[in-house]
């Protein structure tokens, strides 16, 4: 028996909070690059959102404090959740959406700052892509530079069970 893949790793709240980050690149690149916003980036819009829901939700990553709410948030049918209702309230929901746009909004101007930062390697880096189309690792390194302080992706859990 296979664990499913959700339960297979421990996240950090520093990981996840990078991820979102990471989500939010495309997005804040745009706003940097251009002056506004395309609908390209509108999955990883919506990964983060997810992502920050799960967070607040789920994991007890927000100011809510360790609680996990009922969500049914994998359900594919429109409207299941307001027919199956909450095991909250109204402002609960209302605390809920605010803490989901305040991780969102404060990762993103995280972004805004290390996209701003490092814009010159930004268009190094275009420059080299418009050139080549692809760059390997150690490419990546000699323009960006070492990362200050990796994150690492966790690692899979023993679960004892052998496939």
């Amino acid at each position: 028996m296979n664990m499913p893949e959700e339960d297979r790793y421990n996240y950090s709240r520093t990981y996840l909070m990078a991820r979102l980050e990471v989500m939010l690149g495309g997005l804040t690149a745009e706003e940097i690059v251009f002056g506004e916003m395309t609908t390209g980036a509108e999955n990883d819009l919506v990964e983060a959102t997810r992502l920050a829901k799960r967070m607040i939700t789920r994991w007890g990553m927000g100011e809510l404090g360790p609680i996990a709410f009922k969500t049914d948030e994998e359900q594919p049918f429109l409207g299941y959740e307001l027919a199956q209702g909450r095991d909250y309230s109204e402002s609960t929901a209302a605390r809920v959406d605010q803490e989901v746009q305040k991780l969102i909004a404060d990762r993103h101007e995280a972004a805004f700052r290390t996209i701003s930062s490092k814009r010159k390697q930004l268009d190094r880096m275009v420059e080299e892509l418009l050139q080549r189309e692809t760059l390997d690792h150690a490419e990546l390194l000699q323009i960006l530079g070492a990362r200050e302080k990796p994150i690492h992706a966790p690692e899979a859990k023993e679960t004892g069970v052998r496939s």
